[in-house]
């Protein structure tokens, strides 16, 4: 839909899997799931894993599809109607996803990417997700999604570049 939010997504997908391989190897127990249980699991199956989490990173905008692109496109701060409309696009994602078989492990991720580690801010205000399976990627996607929204200074005209020694 707009060149902008593509390379957005490929950046954090980009990120996501790069941060995932280094994590894995020295704290594996913190990707632990439902799914992969055990520590022996997350190692066996960690290719698998970090195209889980790679495609987690290719997904977490997806209720952006449901958003006008006119918001991504301004050249100037962008209102505080058109950022409440900005934060319905974590709601809209995650209830594609949960109608979508494929996109359907990722609800979480999608619906939880802008909440603060510790639940304390960020949004949706209502939903908390430190007691989820998936807190670890949520987690993971957010810092990446962060990373990648901070120091982009093409596709966000609304917003000025960070430095990484900034951001860190």
């Amino acid at each position: 839909r707009e060149t902008t939010s593509a390379i957005h997504f490929a950046m954090v997908s980009a990120l996501a899997g790069e941060c995932f391989s280094h994590l894995v190897e020295r704290k594996p127990e913190i990707f632990v799931t439902p799914e992969y249980p055990t520590v022996k699991d997350v190692l066996e199956n960690r290719i698998e894993l970090v195209q889980f989490v790679k495609n987690a990173g290719l997904l977490h905008d997806l209720g952006k599809l449901g958003k006008s692109n006119l918001i991504n496109l301004h050249f100037r701060r962008i209102t505080d109607l058109e950022f409440e409309r900005i934060k319905f696009h974590v709601i809209l994602g995650h209830d594609i996803a949960c109608e979508i078989p494929k996109a359907a492990p990722f609800k979480d991720i999608i619906l939880g990417h802008h909440k603060y580690y510790d639940g304390t801010m960020g949004y949706p205000a209502d939903c908390l997700f430190n007691d989820s399976p998936y807190k670890t990627y949520i987690d993971l996607i957010t810092i990446c999604d962060c990373v990648d929204t901070s120091t982009d200074y093409r596709g966000r005209n609304y917003a000025r570049r960070k430095t990484f020694d900034d951001i860190f």
